[in-house]
């Protein structure tokens, strides 16, 4: 999801918004891997993790619009094959 934020909050509210249900639970992951990365003195994934929970909220407001959103290439969340 970092990578995908690196691309711009459009692009991650098109995951997000494929997440249904699971929304909360990947919040919650990114606060935690925060956290992790904090106390392990990983500076730059502290700050990449942090800055995908600051865009939380905005990108869990754009998601709720989305009606059907395509996944990015090569962001898919399992194999369609």
């Amino acid at each position: 999801m970092i990578r995908v934020l690196d691309q711009g909050e459009s692009v991650a509210t098109s995951v997000t918004a494929r997440l249904d249900s699971d929304v909360e639970n990947s919040r919650e992951l990114a606060y935690r891997l925060y956290h992790v990365c904090g106390r392990k003195g990983y500076v730059q994934e502290a700050q990449d993790h942090n800055a995908l929970v600051q865009s939380w909220p905005e990108i869990s407001r754009l998601a709720k619009g989305v009606v059907s959103a395509p996944t990015p290439e090569g962001m898919r969340m399992h194999d369609d094959r």
